[in-house]
């Protein structure tokens, strides 16, 4: 069966209650009402009414609600279906890069009625499984995404230059195949690239290193794999490509700051 664009999509009012924590694709949201403190990767931001925020598989955040009532549109992505299909590099880029000074926070002022309805027009996608979901859905999702781009500097991406392509490229292989034995630098070598170039660059332009890349879509598998499917951890560590569980609990500690079962824990009990 065919992974669907949009996982999961909906608007939340009331209570809100977070852990911190990866989500297994894109996550976009907007706020239609209230203020929340965002905090991904240890940098914390403050976000209110007609505020979009993008935040991807790779990045552990939590969302403290400052103001009530706190009600928001939000959607789930799947990264593999969203890569396929946006097609545009920079549009991408928005949900899986993060260079130095990218903005997870965009608040669109006088715009933010017309974002609220293409967001309904999403949500009015939900209830529908035809021909033609999926590409409504793509339409209004590359609307948003273009309307965030031009929110943005002109160059926001443009820090990879020529290498933009290549880039985008070794990220869609890394992304596909996470799970293999992967060595950074016969990977490198495949390019015809200098090691140090390629990675310099790489980080650069989606603020990880290819392996620190590598080794958060390993530990993102890993989660959804013992905490939502119940495998036991040491299945779900080899299962995700890393080589023992010792080395899977030692990147999960460093990443988290407690165990992968302390984790399961916190968001079974949540």
């Amino acid at each position: 069966m065919k992974q669907k664009l949009i996982t999961d999509i909906a608007y939340k009012t009331g209570e809100y209650k977070d852990g911190i924590h990866f989500h297994n694709g894109y996550e976009i949201i907007f706020i239609a009402r209230g203020e929340i403190s965002l905090t991904v990767d240890g940098e914390t931001m403050t976000a209110s009414e007609g505020t979009m925020i993008f935040i991807s598989n790779l990045e552990k955040h939590t969302i403290r609600v400052t103001r009530a009532p706190y009600e928001r549109y939000f959607m789930n992505l799947s990264p593999v279906r969203c890569d396929k299909l946006i097609g545009d590099t920079d549009l991408i880029a928005l949900l899986r890069c993060r260079p130095v000074g990218f903005t997870h926070t965009i608040p669109f002022g006088s715009e933010a009625e017309r974002v609220k309805m293409l967001w309904d027009a999403l949500l009015a996608e939900k209830g529908r499984d035809d021909h033609y979901t999926e590409e409504a859905e793509l339409y209004y999702l590359k609307l948003l995404l273009i309307m965030a781009k031009r929110r943005l500097p002109e160059d926001a991406f443009a820090s990879a230059g020529q290498l933009k392509n290549l880039l985008h490229e070794l990220q869609d292989y890394l992304d596909s195949h996470f799970t293999e034995d992967i060595r950074i630098g016969e990977l490198c070598e495949g390019y015809y690239t200098n090691h140090f170039y390629l990675t310099h660059s790489f980080k650069t332009y989606t603020g990880y290193s290819p392996k620190q890349y590598l080794t958060l879509l390993r530990l993102n598998h890993a989660i959804s794999l013992f905490v939502a499917n119940d495998e036991t951890v040491t299945a779900a560590a080899l299962a995700s490509g890393f080589s023992n569980v010792n080395n899977f609990i030692r990147c999960f500690k460093s990443t988290f700051d407690m165990t992968p079962t302390e984790y399961k824990k916190r968001h079974t009990d949540e």
